[in-house]
């Protein structure tokens, strides 16, 4: 996965969205996104992906610009594993991830069925021209 593909796929759904921000990528190992899901959405299991929004941090200290979106933990090993069983590539996997972790952040949910299937719309659109066929 290229740094630049982040770079670019950001930029084209913030340019759509009519948003503007900063977001940091962290990736990690499977026990560390576990624990990170543990802590902060009481779920005990490995994922692919999780997102932090600064816009719910009320102590805005930390953070060195207010454009700073929030943060993207992707875990490349567990997305490989979804790869494999999809029959898809890891870069795929990664980038899918990575566009709702972002959509996250910028404000999109799928608790509800028209929330979800909004997001999902989003997300296949997003995806189709970060990775065209």
């Amino acid at each position: 996965m290229k740094k630049n593909l982040f770079e670019k796929t950001t930029r084209q759904i913030l340019r759509k969205e009519k948003k503007e921000g900063k977001i940091s990528v962290v990736l990690v190992e499977p026990l560390e996104i576990k624990k990170i899901n543990r802590k902060y959405r009481g779920k005990n299991k490995i994922t692919d992906v999780i997102s932090f929004s600064n816009k719910n941090i009320k102590d805005k200290k930390f953070f060195s610009a207010e454009n700073e979106l929030g943060e993207i933990f992707l875990c490349p090993k567990e997305l490989e594993k979804i790869a494999k069983t999809t029959d898809s590539d890891l870069n795929s996997e990664i980038i899918k991830s990575f566009i709702h972790g972002l959509l996250h952040l910028l404000g999109y949910d799928h608790l509800k069925k028209n929330e979800r299937l909004k997001m999902e719309r989003k997300e296949k659109k997003y995806f189709q021209k970060a990775i065209p066929n």
